[in-house]
């Protein structure tokens, strides 16, 4: 009875197996070209300072606190609707 359902077509290779493959070559030239332009990166630029949490925390702060002041004085000039 499949015989009669199939029409005497042959199945064909799947071709997923084939894309997976695809897919993981692409994945590793794309890792590799991008640790290679990362590490041309790092030679030709300096290092960036190392992260200091308090000066970022203090500098945060300060910001804010001058935001809340500007707001509060340049509030005063909006024109009443």
């Amino acid at each position: 009875m499949s015989e009669e359902i199939d029409g005497g077509v042959e199945t064909a290779a799947p071709i997923w197996p084939v894309f997976g493959d695809l897919m993981s070559v692409l994945l590793g030239a794309f890792v590799l070209i991008h640790n290679l332009f990362m590490s041309a990166l790092e030679q030709l630029l300096p290092s960036p300072p190392p992260l200091a949490p308090l000066d970022l925390a203090s500098a945060v702060l300060i910001n804010v606190a001058i935001a809340l002041v500007l707001f509060q004085l340049l509030d005063r000039f909006k024109r009443p609707a």
